[in-house]
């Protein structure tokens, strides 16, 4: 579990560690934990103590986190992490978050080290995952006709399109309003925005038009986006 909470021992599971509150939940078990050490980020961890801490109250350590920031130089990075480790138990594994496999070499050889991969698997190479949606039904509309939610006018005569993907997976409009939906390598226009599990599209009557079944390819962060299905190809 990345996220640090208050819940009891949990056997099955390794929990992360963020403070003496964390702590205190899981005294007295053998509870497989990693630590997390503050970084400049300064969002969850203590300092080094909080590692010996665990250590003391007979906890499992199988590691200490270091998450570092985004935007951040090499020469900063590796000072960072050289810094915050400098009193970590040189038994103790060090998991890195945010930083090129190639600054490895450049840490203290005091210590082992392992990269979390969730970032580059999120936020890499964008031709080995994509997001799509799938067409639940294509309905005939003509100008001026009330449709959707917010009983909006059809502004030309046109197709509305519903596709299998709305809030409830994450889905909202683009930053700057635009839509996240494209087909045919074509930006498609939202009828209204993503409501629950359907968004309404508007294909307009001179455009190439999907058919019930046919994907949509969707414009959304992989980190803030659950999917119904994973599809192996």
């Amino acid at each position: 579990m990345l996220t640090p909470s208050l819940r009891g021992p949990v056997p099955q599971a390794v929990l992360t560690i963020g403070n003496e509150s964390h702590l205190e939940a899981l005294a007295g078990s053998r509870q497989r934990v990693i630590v997390k050490l503050e970084s400049s980020m300064h969002r969850y961890g203590r300092q080094s103590a909080l590692a010996h801490q665990a250590l003391d109250s007979d906890l499992e350590v199988l590691g200490i986190a270091i998450h570092l920031p985004l935007t951040q130089a090499d020469d900063d990075r590796v000072a960072e992490v050289s810094a915050l480790i400098s009193d970590v138990p040189t038994s103790i594994p060090v998991w890195l978050s945010h930083i090129d496999p190639a600054l490895i070499s450049r840490l203290p050889d005091s210590h082992s080290y392992l990269l979390r991969v969730g970032t580059e698997l999120w936020h890499g190479d964008r031709n080995a995952l994509h997001l799509s949606t799938d067409v639940l039904d294509v309905r005939k509309v003509v100008a001026g006709q009330l449709a959707g939610y917010r009983q909006s006018e059809v502004a030309t005569d046109g197709y509305l399109v519903m596709v299998g993907a709305g809030t409830a997976h994450g889905v909202q409009p683009l930053i700057d309003g635009r839509s996240p939906f494209h087909f045919n390598h074509a930006r498609v226009q939202m009828f209204e925005p993503p409501h629950m599990h359907t968004t309404m599209l508007f294909f307009p009557s001179n455009v190439e038009l999907p058919t019930i079944g046919d994907r949509l390819d969707l414009q959304r962060p992989l980190t803030q986006t659950l999917v119904d299905e994973v599809i192996w190809n």
